[in-house]
């Protein structure tokens, strides 16, 4: 048996030994989470330690899937209450490409724009 096998019967026995009262609990919680996600305190942990993994894996998969590259522009709020932002860039991983950011150094204070990703894209493809 897998451990996911041994993990199941261990919840199934705990559960069984739950009072109803905690089940409906746990049934009230789950329900909240699949609706709104985890609490705002949660989701600011989740996101410091997770974002730039997350993303590097769904341009990873992006490409291999569809040949798509891309460049996210990300915020959220961090455990202390302050908001992040950042820019992430994988695009030097991914089949001979080359980071947009390091490649196009003044984008910060020149901006962005659809033309310039076009253009930095176009020897890709």
């Amino acid at each position: 048996k897998s451990d996911f096998n041994f993990f199941q019967i261990a919840l199934t026995h705990v559960w069984k030994k739950l009072s109803e009262e905690d089940k409906a609990s746990l049934r009230a919680t789950a329900a909240r989470w699949n609706n709104e996600g985890p609490k705002p305190e949660v989701k600011a942990r989740l996101a410091e330690k997770h974002t730039a993994k997350k993303l590097a894996d769904f341009a990873q998969e992006m490409w291999l899937a569809m040949g798509a590259r891309m460049l996210f522009f990300v915020s959220f709020k961090r455990p202390n209450g302050k908001i992040a932002c950042t820019q992430l860039d994988f695009n030097d991983t991914l089949g001979n490409g080359k980071s947009y950011l390091t490649a196009n150094a003044s984008f910060q204070s020149a901006g962005i724009t659809s033309r310039d990703w076009l253009q930095h894209n176009t020897t890709y493809y």
